[in-house]
């Protein structure tokens, strides 16, 4: 997993291991709504201000929403059906209710 930053500098990351993978619709999703979300929440609005100065931390950040990132889509690839609304898939019987 990697990502660029505007310098063109990449960001490396080891995947995040998967106990068992049931399904990957909505991983991709899961994924990056929880990089953006971990980015917004450690940041002040200031920060995505074009005239903004790079405070130091911007490499860490990065890593470390990777890293959350990461571990919420594993965690969505065990359930089968995104976020819980699962369709049956030849003629298994699905009950998310107790996930």
């Amino acid at each position: 997993m990697a990502t660029e930053s505007l310098t063109g500098e990449i960001y490396r990351l080891t995947p995040y291991p998967i106990e068992k993978a049931i399904d990957t619709m909505g991983a991709g999703d899961s994924y990056f709504a929880t990089f953006l979300t971990y980015i917004l929440r450690y940041k002040e609005p200031e920060f995505f201000k074009e005239e903004s100065k790079d405070d130091g931390n911007v490499k860490e950040l990065l890593k470390k929403a990777m890293q959350a990132g990461a571990e919420f889509a594993s965690k969505i690839c065990g359930v089968e059906g995104a976020f819980g609304y699962g369709t049956p898939i030849a003629g298994r019987i699905i009950d998310n209710r107790n996930n």
